[in-house]
């Protein structure tokens, strides 16, 4: 192991956190990854790596953890995932949205100073921040406003605008990026294409009535595979310039009728599709639409898996985990 450049992903247990691990080890890094203990990583890709990743358990709202784990781990690179990023959830809990999303980045960025390390690091922000957009903003830049419509997106701007302030003092390396909509094979089911997933491979599989629950199917939303989305947060971290922000998007806006349609295919014809109240957010936008263009000079990073092999693949995810299931 001696001289692999050091790397420590917070968040590690989260659906992103594997995939990017994974992505990591195979550069050749030594890495370290953050867990919370209430949610230890359990997926089919954290079970993948799990072997190579040095776990590390941390409650990244509390500083004495957070700089616990920076003096033992001593990075040379920081990818800081932990977040809480459900927006349902972060309306029904906005306290502890702010305390994760917020607290959680000056922890992590206070005691990176205070110890006098000097990793890059890696903020992960959202597109979520622009909020409020409207045909005319089509295709967000990173010059667009942010009009954050919920705390989740409130949190992330909060976070963004602390690593833009760490970066110009006290100097901190810090590269931001803001992320479109991303999925793929081990995202929870709390989000808009496994839950899909998961109710056609359950009906399929008989396990529940052929009947599936939908919320809002007319927005249309910038979506990229996870697996693309951990592949330009290593090139970020590469060719990206400190203090910089940066757009991850496809450029592409597809519909969540569209992506339930997909998902029907996989699966029987004959199914009902049910409004469920539940599922629909206090406010939503209609389109969004990034503007990856300056990421793209700057990295040459571009998108390589279609949407067609995303879909297929959250579906044999779910696939195989209900059939262990039964």
């Amino acid at each position: 192991m001696a001289g692999k450049k050091i790397v420590l992903i917070t968040g590690y247990c989260g659906f992103v956190g594997a995939h990017l691990a994974s992505h990591l080890l195979e550069q050749g890094y030594r890495v370290y990854g953050t867990y919370f203990a209430a949610s230890p990583p359990a997926s089919e890709e954290h079970e993948a790596c799990s072997r190579h990743v040095t776990a590390v358990e941390c409650d990244i709202t509390k500083r004495g953890d957070v700089r616990r784990v920076l003096q033992q781990v001593r990075p040379d690179f920081v990818y800081h995932l932990a977040a809480q990023s459900h927006v349902p959830t972060a309306w029904k809990k906005p306290e502890a949205t702010f305390k994760i999303n917020i607290t959680g980045t000056l922890n992590l960025l206070q005691s990176i100073n205070k110890l006098g390390l000097q990793p890059r690091i890696l903020s992960v922000g959202s597109a979520e921040e622009y909020g409020d957009v409207g045909a005319e903003d089509l295709p967000l830049d990173e010059k667009a406003p942010l009009r954050p419509m919920n705390p989740y997106a409130t949190s992330k701007v909060a976070q963004d605008f602390l690593s833009q302030q760490y970066a110009k003092a006290p100097g901190l390396d810090v590269v931001r990026v803001r992320s479109f909509s991303h999925t793929g094979p081990g995202q929870s089911t709390a989000f808009v294409c496994p839950h899909f997933a998961w109710q056609v491979a359950r009906i399929m599989l008989g396990m529940q009535e052929p009947v599936i629950k939908v919320g809002n199917l007319k927005p249309r939303r910038d979506f990229l595979d996870v697996r693309d989305v951990v592949r330009a947060y290593h090139l970020a971290l590469q060719k990206g310039r400190k203090g910089e922000v940066y757009n991850i998007a496809s450029g592409k806006a597809r519909s969540i009728q569209s992506i339930l349609n997909m998902m029907l295919c996989y699966g029987r014809h004959d199914v009902r599709i049910e409004r469920d109240d539940s599922l629909y957010r206090p406010t939503d936008v209609m389109e969004v639409r990034g503007n990856a263009s300056r990421f793209r000079r700057s990295t040459g990073w571009r998108p390589l898996i279609s949407f067609e092999k995303t879909l297929h693949d959250i579906f044999d995810y779910w696939l195989r985990v209900l059939k262990k299931q039964r």
